[in-house]
Parts: C-alpha cells; sequence; structure tokens
C-alpha cells in the first residue's frame, strides 16, 4: 500500500484513496476487544474453524444463530490444547456451548470435546463427499470424450459413396463403441449414487416427511455397500469419511424431529 499511494502522488491522479477501507478496519479492529462478552451467560451452537493469517492460525467461532463472531485470536499453532484454552476463554466470557458443527480438524475437534465433553459434535458433510465427488469428474471425462469419438465416427459412415469405403469406415467406429460402453459402465452408477447420497442429508425425503436419524444412516451405509461392489467406480477409501464420524453426520436428524410439534402450536386451529 505505500508503494501505491507513492505511484499515486508521483503522478496526481484525482480523486484517489489507498488502503481507505483496511485502514478503516485496522482502527476499528484495535478499538474492539478480540472476544465478546455477555453480561448473563448464553447458551449457544458454535460453528468453528480455523482460517490463516500466512502461516499464523486464526481460531474462528462464530454462534450459529447469529452468525455473531465470538472470538478470533491470532494463535501460534492449532492443538488440542490450544482449542481448549480458546473454548475456556469463551466460557470466562459468559459463552456456553450446546454443541458445535465444524469440520474434521483434529486439534479443533479434540480441543473442543476436551473443554465440552457432552456438547454434540455435527460434522461438516462436504469433506465426507468431496472425494467421491472428485472421483466422478474424471469418469465423466473419459465417458463424454468416448461418447464424442464414437458419435464423430458414426457421423463419418453415411459420407462414403460406395460400399468398400463404407466398410472401411465402419471398422474404426468399433473401437470407439467398445471403449465407450465400459466408460459409462464406470461413470453411470457413481453418477447416480453420488446424486442419491446428496438428496439423503436433506431433512425432509421428497414426500414432505422428515428424515430420521435410524433412516438416514441406513440409507447412507446401503449406498456405501452398493458403491463398494463397483470396484472399478469407487475406491473403499473414498468411502471412509462417510463412515467414520457417522453419528456426527446425523447428527442435526435427531432435534429435527421435535420441529413439527413446535411449529404446530404456531400454527391457528382449523375451524
Amino acid at each position: 500500500m505505500p508503494s501505491l499511494a507513492s505511484i499515486l502522488t508521483y503522478f496526481p491522479y484525482q480523486p484517489s484513496a489507498v488502503g481507505y477501507l483496511s485502514e478503516g478496519c485496522r482502527t476499528s479492529g484495535a478499538a474492539l476487544p478480540s472476544t465478546l462478552s455477555m453480561a448473563a451467560p448464553t447458551v449457544v451452537l458454535y460453528l468453528r474453524d480455523e482460517l490463516f493469517a500466512r502461516p499464523q492460525p486464526l481460531l474462528v467461532p462464530l454462534a450459529a444463530h447469529s452468525t455473531a463472531m465470538l472470538k478470533i485470536p491470532l494463535a501460534s499453532e492449532r492443538s488440542a490444547e490450544t482449542w481448549e484454552a480458546h473454548v475456556a476463554d469463551l466460557g470466562a466470557h459468559h459463552w456456553h456451548s450446546m454443541g458445535m458443527a465444524s469440520d474434521r480438524g483434529r486439534g479443533l475437534v479434540a480441543g473442543s470435546h476436551a473443554a465440552c465433553p457432552d456438547a454434540r459434535w455435527v460434522c461438516e458433510r462436504f469433506p465426507a463427499l468431496r472425494a467421491l465427488f472428485d472421483r466422478r469428474r474424471p469418469l465423466a471425462r473419459t465417458a463424454y470424450a468416448a461418447m464424442a469419438k464414437e458419435d464423430e465416427a458414426v457421423q463419418t459412415c453415411p459420407t462414403a459413396t460406395s460400399e468398400a469405403p463404407r466398410h472401411q469406415r465402419l471398422q474404426p467406429s468399433a473401437h470407439p463403441h467398445q471403449a465407450c460402453e465400459p466408460a459409462i459402465a464406470r461413470y453411470d452408477p457413481l453418477a447416480l449414487r453420488r446424486h442419491l447420497l446428496r438428496d439423503a442429508w436433506y431433512l425432509c425425503a421428497p414426500s414432505g416427511r422428515l428424515r430420521t436419524v435410524g433412516g438416514v444412516r441406513a440409507a447412507v451405509l446401503l449406498l456405501c455397500s452398493l458403491s463398494e461392489e463397483s470396484a472399478e467406480a469407487v475406491r473403499p477409501t473414498l468411502l471412509h469419511p462417510l463412515r467414520a464420524p457417522r453419528d456426527a453426520i446425523v447428527a442435526p436428524f435427531a432435534p429435527a424431529a421435535s420441529w413439527p410439534v413446535a411449529l404446530l402450536d404456531l400454527v391457528p386451529p382449523q375451524r
């Protein structure tokens, strides 16, 4: 920013403002405490993550309901001990945890559990599905490339003027067809199961009925078993993230079971 300011000063560009927003944030940040304090004990569901300012981590907890950033210290490292002290400091500022949602960072999870052993943990789903989704992309590229080659080979056949050239052009078209079929056979089952896995995480089924913890767990296990049967499409290691923290992944479906009763109390009686 000083270099940019020197350039704008040397060439008298008007109007010009360099670093106005960042300087304003720096000034406001210096005037504010790093931890939000409450006058009375407040119970929240934490959203926790780690950001990085070059090599140093920033430990960031948010309140899920309001998305208020409760604390943002610059830490030297992100071990379990650091996160445990971080959570304890939030308790000193009258914030108390009923649970947290986060990724699977080892220090983050271990430290949070050590500070609040009875709090519910909700595991972020995207990391569990990312490897499976990444596996789909190369299979899709291979399948669509094979289909394009087969289509190109078929399109050249009608342009032949006699039977002999047509026969010669049909012979190469058999090779793209032989490559296309197995490529589609590898891609299609994975694409279908990926779609079913994604839909299994919605709180409500297409019929509108709330999904249960047991139902979601059974659906995920079934889809994992079906995927493992297709060894060419899915390696078993890709499905491990869906099985390891299974209880943490399906945790949101447990409190959702009580929502219809609470919402019905808000609906006027039918006459």
